[in-house]
């Protein structure tokens, strides 16, 4: 469903301008109106209980204005995504006053937006289920979420890693998440990257007091300063699918500090799960490696920067869902053989695992003091 706008009418005790019992369902770029003073103007519900197929559900710019009753419900297991969505319930009736609700084991994660009710925002009924919000802005005059006691064998659950709340969701935070005086949930900055049981304030300070092998980990979404990694460096970084946004100062070399990230020769580095943003036109390089370094199901967003990825020295493999994007004009990775400053070895390897994305152009260059 996109593209257009669906206006529910009929008797109360309906469903309103969708139902759905299994399938899969995409409703984009669509408004929706509902103004029943029972039910939702979506209801999804799988049919696992009675034998049939899973459910899943993505709206995404999706508006939807109802009165009395709901916005959208995920019932009995189905699996809900709400991506940047505008939606507005008004005339308070009863528990059904929500945007977005689940039931019965139904399990919704919410992206950006603005969610305003009579009621509630968010909620999980009684029946039990899960929300996660990651971003977005709510408003319920009730309260902005609520997860109720559940009384079956689905927890009822909701969990907070971002967003901006008028309400104390305090309760409901993810690990290693606060809230602000403003409302918003942000990481705790005390608790942002963590090396085994040690939390460090920023990833570059995680990165000065890693030891041989370790891992390092994101707990949530971050924006920090260029990383250096010095000669001789062997970790991990895990994003743990969370996004870390390079801004000023960046890194590099002296008069050249213009790099997200520099990987310094003789390292053995990994970095995977996760997104690696450039987060202003001064990253110029989202990564210059001179390591050997491994990409894995990781995304390097250079849409604000020349070039994605410098290899200068070691061997690069990139492997899994890694996807480069880099922005107009811009460059996904350049290889440049440089003997004469004693790099005298560098490669790109994209290995048979390699199921992602790399758009744009590729440049390979050298400084033309020695045999290729």
């Amino acid at each position: 469903v996109k593209n257009g706008t669906i206006n529910s009418t009929g008797k109360d005790n309906n469903w309103g301008c969708i139902a759905t019992l299994g399938g899969k369902l995409t409703v984009e770029d669509t408004v929706l109106t509902n103004n029943r003073s029972y039910g939702f103007c979506v209801k999804l519900q799988d049919t696992v209980n009675i034998g049939g197929i899973e459910t899943n559900a993505y709206f995404k710019n999706v508006t939807i204005n109802s009165v009395l009753g709901g916005g959208v419900e995920s019932s009995y297991q189905v699996n809900s995504v709400f991506e940047n969505c505008t939606m507005t319930q008004s005339g308070y009736y009863d528990w059904n006053s929500t945007n977005i609700a689940v039931c019965y084991g139904g399990k919704a994660t919410i992206k950006g937006g603005n969610y305003s009710s009579s009621g509630w925002a968010a909620y999980v009924f009684n029946s039990g289920g899960t929300i996660n919000i990651e971003s977005g802005t709510f408003n319920g005059e009730k309260a902005d979420v609520r997860a109720d006691t559940s009384t079956t064998e689905f927890d009822a659950d909701i969990v907070v890693t971002g967003g901006k709340f008028k309400d104390d969701v305090s309760e409901y935070l993810g690990e290693n998440y606060k809230q602000d005086e403003d409302g918003n949930v942000v990481v705790d900055e005390n608790k942002a990257v963590k090396i085994g049981n040690s939390y460090y304030p920023t990833l570059a300070a995680a990165v000065d007091a890693v030891q041989q092998g370790e891992t390092i980990e994101l707990t949530g979404n971050l924006t920090g300063s260029g990383v250096k990694v010095v000669s001789g460096s062997n970790f991990t970084i895990d994003f743990g699918g969370f996004t870390y946004t390079v801004v000023d100062p960046t890194v590099g070399s002296s008069g050249t500090e213009t790099n997200g990230f520099q990987l310094l020769r003789d390292s053995n580095l990994t970095f995977k799960n996760g997104t690696i943003k450039a987060g202003n036109s001064k990253v110029l390089t989202l990564i210059q490696n001179y390591s050997n370094l491994t990409l894995e199901d990781i995304t390097l967003d250079g849409t604000l920067s020349i070039h994605v990825l410098g290899c200068n020295n070691g061997a690069s493999k990139i492997t899994g869902n890694t996807n480069i994007i880099p922005g107009t004009d811009g460059q996904a990775f350049d290889v440049y053989y440089w003997p004469s400053s004693n790099y005298k070895s560098v490669s790109v390897t994209i290995d048979e695992n390699m199921t992602g994305k790399i758009t744009g152009p590729i440049a390979y260059e050298h400084d033309g003091t020695a045999e290729d």
